[in-house]
């Protein structure tokens, strides 16, 4: 599949953050990307309420990548202030100015985001003939609307949903926490865990802020984190869109069992169950919920204990490979880190191309393949388990497992372990924290 320029071929499973990362960094590294998203473009991006984080060691890496924070309308992160949920007047009981020291410290600053617009600037620089700026790399493909069903990853290929097949030299799983190629991977399907919480997700125009006076509160901070909590919940409030949004997010505990309350994708609730869930709050904090009109509930789901990342040519990345509670703002950045991380281990001209010719990234129509055999393939010219090319990207793919996975599981740890106690965290990551 390597070109004679030696170009590698590699699938990338799923258009969000850390595939559309993974894409833009191998595009750079001189390969042939091919995208296979399975939402069609009408719903791709449409993400609501969903501003994130960017913290230092994931703004290190993108700036790096030539994206445009001005473009995305990032609001940099300067201070949080907290507040008890039940305090009717009065400011923060706690101000933390560390936001504004982070660009010297880390020498990169904190974003606040919406994925949406992440998400855009990321596909212009994906599958723009222009390249990124420094002309690297051949514009990647995206197609949309294109399912995959199912992976073999010693042979490196994926199957679509209407049985085309396509291979290439690594396949890269970054289609999220219900991840279709984990069970082909791992050779066994592990879903994710319900973490017994969810959060309520909604922006709200910053202009309907400014008109209320009962949110004077929120508007003598317009370049950081509000928190609001109490033992077991916490609303976080902080602007993206070039400050003209407020995203909120309200976390809470939720019975695991319930269909409504711990359904992935997130379900739609009203403005009134987002109220009722914070009822005991203030009414001053009770006034910024009443204003949400499109709220999103999303199950807040953790990764059980995975052995490995890869397998073969295939591996996953991002919340495919690691899902983890939001408490540390660390989910993206880990996902930007696997993206980045990824190419290094495969500089254009690694190893003597085995092929002179490249296939199509998306094969023509065909029947749906065939049962695999019960056993591997014997002849040593067409089996990729015997292929020097095989040995290569799967000794690599071994080394990437190698390098990411402790750094992972601890960031992993601190999450979870933050989200139960809401400990203000600070660790060699850049920065990360929660409420």
């Amino acid at each position: 599949m390597c070109t004679d320029s030696g170009q590698l071929k590699v699938i990338i499973v799923g258009a969000g953050l850390a595939g559309l990362t993974a894409a833009l960094a191998f595009r750079r590294a001189g390969h042939i990307v091919c995208i296979y998203e399975k939402y069609p473009e009408e719903k791709f991006g449409k993400e609501i309420g969903a501003a994130i984080s960017l913290t230092p060691n994931s703004t290190r890496i993108l700036d790096g990548f030539g994206v445009e924070f001005e473009r995305m309308g990032c609001v940099e992160h300067r201070q949080r202030r907290y507040f008890k949920h039940d305090e009717e007047v009065g400011g923060p009981y706690k101000v933390d100015v560390t936001g504004s020291h982070l660009r010297d410290t880390y020498g990169y600053p904190f974003y606040m985001v919406h994925r949406t617009d992440l998400l855009n600037e990321l596909r212009r620089l994906v599958t723009s003939e222009e390249g990124d700026g420094e002309g690297q790399g051949k514009a990647c493909e995206l197609y949309l609307g294109s399912r995959v069903v199912e992976c073999h990853p010693e042979e490196g290929v994926v199957v679509l949903e209407g049985g085309e097949r396509v291979e290439g030299d690594i396949v890269i799983g970054a289609d999220g926490i219900n991840s279709s190629l984990r069970k082909f991977i791992l050779g066994t399907e592990i879903k994710p865990t319900h973490s017994g919480s969810a959060a309520y997700r909604t922006t709200i125009p910053y202009d309907q802020i400014t008109q209320n006076p009962k949110l004077k509160w929120l508007m003598d901070n317009p370049h950081g984190m509000i928190f609001i909590r109490d033992e077991k919940r916490s609303l976080v409030v902080y602007p993206c869109r070039a400050g003209e949004m407020i995203s909120i997010g309200g976390i809470h505990p939720v019975d695991p069992t319930s269909s409504s309350e711990s359904s992935e994708p997130p379900t739609k609730p009203s403005t009134a169950d987002f109220l009722s869930a914070f009822g005991d709050y203030a009414p001053r904090f009770k006034e910024l919920i009443s204003l949400s009109t499109d709220v999103h509930l999303w199950p807040l789901l953790i990764s059980p204990d995975i052995p490995t990342y890869t397998n073969g040519r295939a591996v996953m990345i991002g919340d495919a490979a690691h899902t983890m509670l939001p408490h540390i703002g660390q989910g993206g950045a880990q996902g930007i880190e696997d993206a980045a991380l990824l190419p290094t281990l495969f500089p254009l001209n690694s190893f003597a191309p085995l092929s002179s010719s490249l296939t199509p990234c998306k094969s023509p129509p065909s029947s749906p393949p065939s049962s695999p055999p019960s056993s591997p393939p014997t002849n040593p010219t067409t089996d990729p388990t015997t292929s020097s090319s095989y040995e290569i990207v799967s000794s690599r793919l071994q080394l990437y497992d190698q390098l990411r996975k402790p750094r992972v599981e601890r960031i992993m740890e601190l999450s979870n372990r933050t989200g139960k106690g809401f400990v203000v965290v600070v660790v060699s990551v850049g920065v990360c924290w929660c409420g």
